[in-house]
């Protein structure tokens, strides 16, 4: 018997402010070819209609448009998080060439680093949403605020930062502070913001329709 399932799935990308003077010296793209300093709209399709067992990934491009070499960081940022990956049926993957961490609970993550990024260099990001196909009724109406943020430091600035930042899950330094950052942007995913998506589970059931 096929169990109604709510899922509020909006995923987008915004760029969080970083410093004005660093706006040109990052790239964000979607097709790794035309670069602007921000990105809008959906990452994910937002007609599509996620039942448990989905799995879907959509890849971003950031490029070093300054001069220097840069590290890259991405976080999630923990207080964005809400009920949905609470329960622990979300999974939410980044990765990018050899790295990818995976996370399906709250919390300050750091989810790839990647140092060395030269002048003009273009990263890909992989972001892949997993929703668990043992999901129950108990996450019916359930969503979460996903918010990466994605830094591109510098490597004179990365060099004598404190343990806090080299544990993996430590959060960079405030694009405010003293320190001379001179890349911040955001990449976030916002889960949950006003579409409400109603789908029916699908199931292997012969005969069973995906609804």
């Amino acid at each position: 018997m096929k169990r109604l399932m709510a899922l509020a799935l909006a995923i987008g990308i915004v760029l969080i402010g970083g410093p004005a003077s660093a706006a040109n010296e990052i790239g964000l793209s979607r097709n790794g070819v035309t670069f602007t300093s921000s990105l809008s709209g959906s990452l994910f399709d937002p007609a599509f209609v996620w039942v448990p067992g989905d799995v879907e990934s959509e890849t971003f491009y950031v490029r070093n448009q300054g001069g220097d070499t840069a590290r890259l960081t991405v976080d999630i940022l923990g207080k964005q998080v809400s009920e949905l990956i609470e329960s622990g049926d979300l999974h939410v993957t980044a990765t990018s060439g050899s790295q990818a961490t995976t996370i399906s609970s709250t919390g300050d993550h750091r989810l790839l680093t990647v140092p060395d990024v030269q002048p003009e260099q273009i990263v890909p990001v992989k972001i892949t949403v997993a929703f668990d196909e043992a999901s129950t009724n108990e996450t019916q109406l359930l969503s979460s605020d996903l918010a990466f943020r994605i830094n591109l430091k510098q490597t004179s600035a990365v060099l004598g930062e404190g343990e806090g930042d080299q544990d993996g899950n430590g959060l960079l330094p405030n694009t405010g502070a003293a320190a001379p950052l001179w890349l911040a942007g955001l990449a976030a995913i916002c889960i949950g913001t006003g579409i409400a998506l109603i789908s029916r589970r699908r199931t292997h059931t012969e005969g069973a329709s995906h609804g």
